[in-house]
């Protein structure tokens, strides 16, 4: 699949990226974010040009298709993708861009203790909000709350485990 976003990314987000007829439907045969998303290689100026063709469609689905926070295999992520941040920025509605599943915030592999990961991710979330979009503002209110609450709930597993150890 790479090879096609690489070769002609025009035909990979027309017919990978916008081919369903829904919000709901998957993106290129994933339903949710993956790791190595071909989006992700695609020059952001060519994104672009390709949502501002038709931005109240394909905003909304870039907001889908593109990672919050990158990974690659063996790198989890901690700062919020600069490519996300200015999508975000030139979606006509934020709303829509923002509307994806929350548990994208969190990573899909990680080593370490997931609670920290989660609580640095909700540091960077929670400098949303200050945007002057209220709906930017409102996104980040419930993001950092529901990062909080997974990093609480990890924290307790951790916990749990260490203790099993003794």
């Amino acid at each position: 699949m790479s090879a096609i976003f690489n070769a002609d990314p025009d035909i990979g987000l027309d017919v990978f990226v916008l081919g369903g007829d829904s919000e709901n439907d998957p993106i290129y045969g994933y339903s949710g974010p993956m790791r190595g998303s071909p989006v992700e290689a695609v020059e952001p100026a060519k994104l672009w040009e390709w949502a501002d063709q038709d931005p109240n469609v394909r905003y909304p689905i870039l907001g889908r298709a593109l990672l919050t926070f990158p990974e690659t295999i063996g790198n989890t992520t901690l700062e919020i993708s600069p490519t996300y941040l200015e999508a975000m920025e030139r979606a006509p509605d934020r709303s829509r861009f923002l509307s994806v599943d929350p548990h994208q915030l969190g990573p899909r592999g990680w080593s370490g203790n997931l609670s920290t990961i989660l609580d640095r991710r909700r540091g960077e979330v929670i400098k949303l909000a200050d945007h002057q979009d209220e709906n930017v503002r409102q996104w980040s209110k419930e993001r950092v709350a529901s990062l909080k609450e997974r990093a609480d709930l990890e924290r307790a597993r951790e916990t749990e485990r260490e203790e099993s150890f003794e």
